[in-house]
């Protein structure tokens, strides 16, 4: 557990939300451009959150964790982590709304959520560097 309290977990945080500044804005540039073309919202929201999840995928592997080489499996990997943290980000925000919390803040604690169980999974698991094992 020292491991994560180290600075460069906490550079490494920094840089996660950074990309998480950058996909979303991705993202939601995608959904109201395809949804000002009339496009369905539905398919608008899931064309823009799939951009969204590459982008980061690749700024995550080539600057948050420039360096490793991780082993086989990194995209099924990260898939499944966002899955997850995507699902975590959704548990916070009922909770946070049924608690009575504005939706603002709910949605900001369920930003904040994702953002920390994404990285804990990619710093740990997706992009695990497989030097030395």
């Amino acid at each position: 557990m020292s491991q994560l309290a180290d600075s460069g977990h906490f550079l490494g945080l920094a840089k996660m939300v950074v990309v998480g500044i950058a996909n979303t804005v991705a993202g939601y540039a995608i959904i109201f451009g395809l949804t000002a073309f009339s496009v369905d919202p539905l398919l608008s929201n899931i064309a823009g959150y799939t951009f969204g999840w590459a982008l980061a995928f690749f700024l995550q592997r080539g600057w948050v964790f420039n360096g490793r080489r991780p082993k086989p499996g990194v995209e099924w990997r990260y898939v499944f982590s966002v899955s997850s943290a995507f699902l975590v980000n959704l548990a916070i925000l009922r909770f946070a709304i049924d608690a009575g919390l504005s939706v603002w803040i709910s949605q900001i604690g369920a930003g904040c959520g994702y953002t920390i169980v994404m990285y804990l999974a990619a710093s740990l698991w997706v992009f695990r560097d497989d030097r030395g094992s």
